[in-house]
């Protein structure tokens, strides 16, 4: 469960999306008891909460939709009369796809959302609960997909918009007073999950840091995988910024450069001889557990636990990637 805690004048309430369940609660937490006051049906998969600046009107990010051919949406719920039992959905607000985080401008007018399969961010306008705009994460509307903008907040005076860009391990920061330009991209870890500009600082956590490296001990991945924070000084200077979204560019860009100029007359995709294309995925071990001892490749034997070697009696632990490594 994801919870939003708001304090009132006499009473706490949290309320928590329960996304397995597909519903949101209303629970008292300055009672010991923790009672329920009232629950209510979204539409899939709640994720992220978000109440409105005079505390009338809770937001709700739907993951999934009701139907596979449903646009995903917003759900808004009056929680004016929670303490009577009631916190009905007043209203369902077409957003990008897969909406995750919120955040609400300081004068409540705007809420902006995530919207981490359509590579954009939604601005709803709390007023009337239309979305007025949608700010891309793309360059170009022709830039490959796959941005997935995961978080959103706002800077302290509310001019700049900071945007967790998981997909090419960014945080992308927007001029919200000058048409949402976008003023750069700033190199963060592995997969970025928040951000936040406090004090002349930016920082970016990251939730898979800077990766695992080998993996002599035959360790579990997910216990090899450490989260980071990053510490960016804060930058108007718009040359420093340029030269960050360069080095952005060359991080997620650098692996085109390995296969120049392919001959047409060699390329099958032009030929149309490709009738399937079959995804192998091998998860959970590094390169070297499985191919550290593949001749010709940059590999460490070393640290090849499922290898086909003499040491092992020439038994061959994986013979299935070995021979396909081989041969194709």
């Amino acid at each position: 469960p994801r919870s939003t805690l708001f304090p009132y004048t006499t009473l706490f309430r949290s309320y928590v999306a329960y996304p397995t369940s597909d519903k949101v609660v209303a629970v008292q937490v300055n009672d010991p008891a923790f009672p329920i006051l009232a629950s209510v049906d979204v539409i899939k998969y709640p994720y992220d909460l978000q109440l409105s600046a005079d505390g009338s009107k809770l937001y709700v990010t739907n993951w999934g939709t009701r139907r596979l051919t449903d646009l995903p949406k917003v759900s808004v719920i009056d929680v004016s009369n929670v303490s009577s039992g009631q916190m009905p959905v007043s209203r369902e607000i077409t957003v990008g796809k897969n909406p995750e985080v919120m955040a609400l401008s300081s004068d409540g007018k705007y809420l902006y959302v995530a919207n981490s399969e359509t590579d954009d961010v939604s601005v709803i306008d709390t007023a009337t609960n239309f979305v007025t705009r949608n700010i891309s994460l793309r360059d170009n509307p022709d830039d490959p997909e796959g941005v997935k903008p995961t978080h959103v907040s706002l800077s302290p005076d509310g001019k700049r918009l900071l945007v967790t860009s998981s997909g090419r391990n960014a945080l992308d920061v927007f001029d919200l007073d000058n048409n949402d330009a976008h003023l750069g991209s700033i190199p963060a870890g592995w997969w970025p999950t928040a951000s936040l500009e406090v004090d002349g600082y930016w920082y970016v956590l990251n939730g898979k840091g800077e990766g695992t490296g080998p993996n002599p001990n035959w360790e579990d991945i997910g216990k090899m995988i450490n989260g980071s924070l990053a510490q960016v000084p804060l930058t108007r200077d718009q040359v420093e910024l340029d030269t960050y979204t360069a080095q952005v560019r060359a991080n997620n860009n650098r692996q085109l450069g390995y296969y120049p100029n392919i001959d047409p007359s060699c390329d099958p995709l032009s030929q149309n001889r490709i009738k399937h294309v079959v995804y192998i995925v091998k998860g959970i071990k590094t390169y070297e557990q499985l191919l550290g001892d593949q001749p010709g490749t940059n590999g460490d034997p070393s640290l090849c636990n499922f290898c086909c070697d003499l040491s092992r009696g020439n038994y061959c632990f994986t013979p299935n990637t070995h021979k396909l490594a081989d041969e194709f």
